[in-house]
Order: structure tokens, then C-alpha cells, then sequence
């Protein structure tokens, strides 16, 4: 529920509040009314939702020394979400290129592909967060995974 006040252009709904602690400015997460004995939510502001990914670019690099193709992993990409409402969702993808990925539903994954000795391989994935009232957030990285043989 979110709590409106009367302007004079008509009810307006308040989207966020903030009060002043410490010295600094502090957003309010929710407010409470003490009624018939229990505390009740009155209302509650949630901040808007978005996501980046950690880190940017993501990389990963193998080597033997046969100079053969390898199977190449790279590190750990790991989607970090501001605002919104827990719990929340991921859907990982790979939106240009062709790797695999490891957890296309965890907040964390790593991605993987077949490299040729001296080659690399490139991919753009991305990352859908949905949160609990089905607000999405989304953010692309890109990945490039190196077989570089010690000669």
C-alpha cells in the first residue's frame, strides 16, 4: 500500500520518504502504526530495481602444453541487485556468440566453451532480475574465453 497526501492538483501518491539521522539523509523502508495493540504496516517504499554484473568484462584462460583444444572456464559473473523486492530471479543468456553456462537461474555463473590452441572465443550475456511484484532489471556483459598453450 502506498500513502497518497492532497495537493492542490488533486491526491498524489508518495513514492518514497526520507528523515533525517546522524547527521545524514536516510531512506524509509516502511512505516508502522500501532493499532488495537499490534504493529501494523501503513506503507512501504520500495527503491527502484536495477542490476550490473561483477565483474565487467568477465575472462577466463586455459593452457596445456600439446597445444589442444580445451575446454575453457571463466570466472565467476555474478549479477548485483539494488532495490526491488526479495526474493528475486535470474535468468542468465547468451545474447551474442555461443558458450555454455553453468547457473542460468543463480545470481552467480560461470560460462564455458571448447577453445582452439592460440584462439579465443567471445560471447555478450545477459542477465534478467525479476523481483517479487515482477519488476525486471536487466544487464549484458561480455565474455571472452582464451586457450593460450605455455610453448
Amino acid at each position: 500500500m502506498m500513502p497518497e497526501v492532497l495537493t492542490p492538483g488533486g491526491w498524489r501518491t508518495i513514492t518514497g520518504a526520507e528523515v533525517f539521522v546522524g547527521g545524514e539523509w536516510r531512506d524509509i523502508a516502511m512505516t508502522e502504526a500501532y493499532v488495537g495493540g499490534v504493529w501494523k504496516e501503513i506503507a512501504s517504499f520500495v527503491s527502484p530495481l536495477s542490476v550490473s554484473i561483477s565483474p565487467s568484462p568477465v575472462a577466463g584462460r586455459a593452457g596445456n602444453l600439446d597445444s589442444t583444444p580445451l575446454y575453457v572456464t571463466s570466472a565467476l559473473a555474478s549479477a548485483m541487485v539494488v532495490g526491488g523486492e526479495a526474493p528475486f530471479s535470474y535468468t542468465w543468456s547468451i545474447i551474442f556468440g555461443s558458450m555454455g553456462i553453468f547457473s542460468p537461474n543463480d545470481a552467480a555463473t560461470k560460462f564455458g566453451s571448447v577453445v582452439d590452441p592460440f584462439e579465443a572465443v567471445t560471447a555478450t550475456a545477459r542477465v534478467v532480475v525479476t523481483d517479487a511484484s515482477g519488476t525486471t532489471a536487466t544487464a549484458t556483459v561480455n565474455v571472452t574465453l582464451r586457450n593460450t598453450p605455455t610453448v
